[in-house]
């Protein structure tokens, strides 16, 4: 038995990359001839310096760790919201640094 999909096909005229007639290459320019030189340099090195992933915070990368905790402290934590895990963080920091963890 074939799967079928559910979803109607996308219409014909919904393409991401529509082909480039000869008029957009007409008016195309190169980026050395719209930015100026000193620019042009910093965007290379930018885009070289730069790096894929999560920025990395204050103090480095956090570790990703597996911790098991009850249901209804999960459940406490989730419904707080978006973010939880950053709280739990801060307020294990803040027990740490009062000497209290």
């Amino acid at each position: 038995m074939a799967i079928t999909s559910k979803r109607p096909p996308p219409p014909a005229d919904l393409d991401d990359n529509p082909p480039l007639g000869d008029d957009f290459f007409v008016e195309a320019r190169r980026g050395r001839d719209v930015l100026s030189a000193g620019r042009l340099a910093a965007s290379a090195e930018e885009i070289a310096r730069r790096k894929g992933g999560r920025p990395t915070g204050q103090g480095g990368p956090k570790a990703a760790v597996s911790l098991r905790l009850d249901p209804s402290v999960v459940n406490h934590l989730r419904a707080q919201g978006r973010g939880w895990q950053t709280r739990v963080n801060d307020a294990l920091a803040r027990l740490i640094a009062a000497g209290q963890l």
